[in-house]
């Protein structure tokens, strides 16, 4: 009875970060459609162009003799994101690829700023949910004199969306689920 209550009280504590990152996830989808929608009305970048100074710039820098160890596989790990061919030692990006990451980038961008946004908007304090729900949390750790950090935890939940939300809640029902079949067996 007392794990049926915890789940209770756990996905009440949650509902409300749940419901704020679903309207900053549909906000950022709506603006990021309306942006797809301007491009195409207003005419497009040409995105070959671009993967092509993308390309160059990149070239350059494999190309300096400074680089550090390690540094030329970080711009490896950039570099084949994009790289759809090789020949010899040109790599060929694909303005798809680019595209994709243009978005992606500005994608994560308003997706923090609508969590900034929403936090500051309605003075979301998901630190302060949980300690009010779970007040035995102040044994360990007493948040409350530091608002700063409280705002920026609040924001970084609401930005990185329902996912990691879902895979907890996924995770708790499956060993309540193996403590209930272990006492059935026992």
């Amino acid at each position: 009875m007392a794990e049926n209550y915890f789940i209770t009280r756990i996905t009440a504590v949650f509902f409300s970060y749940l419901v704020a990152a679903l309207f900053i996830e549909r906000l950022v989808e709506a603006l990021l459609a309306a942006l797809k929608y301007l491009e195409l009305r207003l005419g497009r970048p040409d995105w070959l162009q671009l993967a092509g100074l993308l390309q160059r710039r990149l070239q350059r820098f494999y190309h300096l003799e400074s680089l550090e160890k390690g540094g030329g596989a970080v711009l490896d790990g950039i570099l084949w994101q994009f790289v759809i061919v090789t020949q010899g030692e040109n790599r060929i990006l694909s303005a798809d690829l680019v595209r994709l990451y243009y978005y992606r980038l500005i994608s994560y961008g308003l997706t923090f700023a609508a969590a900034v946004g929403m936090t500051l908007l309605v003075h979301y304090d998901l630190v302060g949910i949980l300690v009010q729900a779970y007040p035995e949390m102040l044994k360990l750790f007493d948040p409350r004199p530091y608002p700063a950090v409280n705002l920026l935890l609040s924001i970084l939940a609401l930005s990185l969306g329902v996912q990691p939300l879902h895979q907890m809640i996924s995770r708790i029902e499956k060993r309540l689920e193996k403590k209930r079949q272990a006492g059935e067996q026992s």
